[in-house]
């Protein structure tokens, strides 16, 4: 096995902010609709990939844009983490679940 290099000064190196959170905070028609809108089969959504266990969202934007046409409680998380300094969302079936989102049981 290939030694890593080592990284001296990470501070100098750019970071963002990924928030990892259970994929209980959408529901499970937005999950369906992922199936079908993400980075596999369809353009528009290239920075949605699917992970083993959930989604990753590999940049956060309020744009109309981007947002066009995704379920209301996805939209309303997304722009709510951008708020707040996030550049990335993991939703993972074995994510921590916040009470600052709403929960669904599914």
């Amino acid at each position: 096995m290939t030694a890593l290099p080592t990284i001296k000064k990470l501070k100098d190196l750019e970071v963002e902010l990924c928030v990892v959170l259970s994929t209980a905070h959408i529901q499970s028609t937005t999950n369906t609709w992922l199936e079908t809108h993400n980075s596999v089969c369809n353009k528009k959504y290239d920075w949605i990939a699917p992970s083993e266990y959930g989604w990753v969202f590999t940049y956060l934007s309020a744009e109309v844009d981007y947002l066009e046409g995704m379920p209301a409680e996805l939209i309303a998380l997304i722009i709510r983490l951008k708020e707040h300094g996030a550049h990335m969302l993991k939703l993972d079936c074995d994510g921590p679940k916040s009470d600052d989102f709403p929960l669904w049981n599914w």
